[in-house]
Protein backbone atom coordinates (compact mmCIF):
# COMPACT_ATOMS: atom_id res chain seq x y z
CA UNK A 1 0.00 0.00 0.00
CA UNK A 2 1.44 3.82 -1.22
CA UNK A 3 2.13 6.59 1.57
CA UNK A 4 0.37 9.44 1.46
CA UNK A 5 2.18 12.71 0.97
CA UNK A 6 2.95 14.29 4.07
CA UNK A 7 2.84 18.32 4.44
CA UNK A 8 6.09 19.43 5.52
CA UNK A 9 6.87 21.91 8.25
CA UNK A 10 8.25 25.38 7.31
CA UNK A 11 12.00 25.56 7.87
CA UNK A 12 13.40 28.72 10.34
CA UNK A 13 14.27 30.08 7.10
CA UNK A 14 10.93 30.70 5.53
CA UNK A 15 8.55 32.88 6.18
CA UNK A 16 6.80 32.87 9.22
CA UNK A 17 3.19 33.52 6.77
CA UNK A 18 4.29 31.17 4.30
CA UNK A 19 1.71 28.12 3.57
CA UNK A 20 3.07 24.80 4.90
CA UNK A 21 3.13 22.94 1.83
CA UNK A 22 0.41 21.53 -0.78
CA UNK A 23 -0.69 17.60 -0.35
CA UNK A 24 -2.45 16.62 -3.61
CA UNK A 25 -5.35 18.80 -4.44
CA UNK A 26 -5.52 20.02 -1.00
CA UNK A 27 -3.82 23.22 0.61
CA UNK A 28 -2.82 23.21 4.11
CA UNK A 29 -3.16 26.67 5.38
CA UNK A 30 -1.81 27.82 9.30
CA UNK A 31 -4.25 29.85 11.06
CA UNK A 32 -3.68 32.45 13.67
CA UNK A 33 -6.46 33.40 16.50
CA UNK A 34 -7.30 36.58 17.00
CA UNK A 35 -4.43 37.42 19.86
CA UNK A 36 -2.31 36.74 17.73
CA UNK A 37 -3.19 38.84 14.90
CA UNK A 38 -3.84 41.35 17.05
CA UNK A 39 0.24 41.15 17.85
CA UNK A 40 1.23 40.79 14.86
CA UNK A 41 -0.72 44.22 14.18
CA UNK A 42 0.16 45.63 17.04
CA UNK A 43 -3.08 46.85 17.74
CA UNK A 44 -5.46 45.55 20.70
CA UNK A 45 -8.11 43.22 19.96
CA UNK A 46 -11.30 45.18 19.59
CA UNK A 47 -8.98 46.97 16.79
CA UNK A 48 -8.97 43.84 14.90
CA UNK A 49 -13.01 43.31 15.07
CA UNK A 50 -13.16 46.85 14.40
CA UNK A 51 -11.13 46.37 11.04
CA UNK A 52 -13.48 43.16 10.11
CA UNK A 53 -16.69 45.34 10.80
CA UNK A 54 -15.25 48.44 8.97
CA UNK A 55 -12.37 47.94 6.51
CA UNK A 56 -13.48 45.50 3.41
CA UNK A 57 -9.88 44.28 2.58
CA UNK A 58 -9.04 42.81 5.88
CA UNK A 59 -9.24 39.23 5.93
CA UNK A 60 -12.57 37.19 6.76
CA UNK A 61 -12.20 35.38 10.04
CA UNK A 62 -13.05 31.72 10.07
CA UNK A 63 -14.82 29.39 12.71
CA UNK A 64 -12.86 26.40 13.44
CA UNK A 65 -15.00 25.53 16.50
CA UNK A 66 -18.27 26.09 18.42
CA UNK A 67 -16.67 29.26 20.14
CA UNK A 68 -13.18 29.68 18.28
CA UNK A 69 -12.83 32.11 15.54
CA UNK A 70 -9.37 32.42 13.57
CA UNK A 71 -8.04 33.81 11.01
CA UNK A 72 -5.94 32.70 7.70
CA UNK A 73 -2.27 34.08 8.21
CA UNK A 74 -1.54 34.16 4.66
CA UNK A 75 -4.19 36.49 4.52
CA UNK A 76 -3.25 38.30 7.54
CA UNK A 77 0.27 38.66 5.69
CA UNK A 78 -1.37 39.74 2.50
CA UNK A 79 -2.98 42.34 4.48
CA UNK A 80 -0.11 43.44 6.28
CA UNK A 81 1.47 43.65 2.98
CA UNK A 82 -0.96 45.53 0.79
CA UNK A 83 -0.53 48.54 3.52
CA UNK A 84 0.87 51.77 2.88
CA UNK A 85 5.00 52.32 3.61
CA UNK A 86 5.47 55.15 5.55
CA UNK A 87 6.39 57.80 2.75
CA UNK A 88 3.14 56.49 1.36
CA UNK A 89 0.91 57.73 4.55
CA UNK A 90 -1.27 60.26 5.16
CA UNK A 91 0.40 63.14 6.18
CA UNK A 92 -0.29 66.01 8.63
CA UNK A 93 -1.69 69.39 7.37
CA UNK A 94 2.10 70.68 7.49
CA UNK A 95 2.74 68.10 4.88
CA UNK A 96 5.30 66.54 7.43
CA UNK A 97 4.32 62.71 8.56
CA UNK A 98 2.18 62.02 11.17
CA UNK A 99 3.93 61.19 14.49
CA UNK A 100 0.93 60.48 17.20
CA UNK A 101 3.42 59.59 19.79
CA UNK A 102 5.40 63.12 19.98
CA UNK A 103 3.17 66.14 21.38
CA UNK A 104 3.98 69.48 20.86
CA UNK A 105 5.38 71.45 23.40
CA UNK A 106 2.89 73.47 25.74
CA UNK A 107 2.86 77.34 24.68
Amino acid sequence: MARKPVAEKPTKSENHFSLISSVGETCIRRVMRIRAVAEVLLVHEVTVWRYVKDDPDFPKPIRIGKHSIAFYEDEVAGYIASRPRTSEAPVHNTGKPVNPGKRRASA
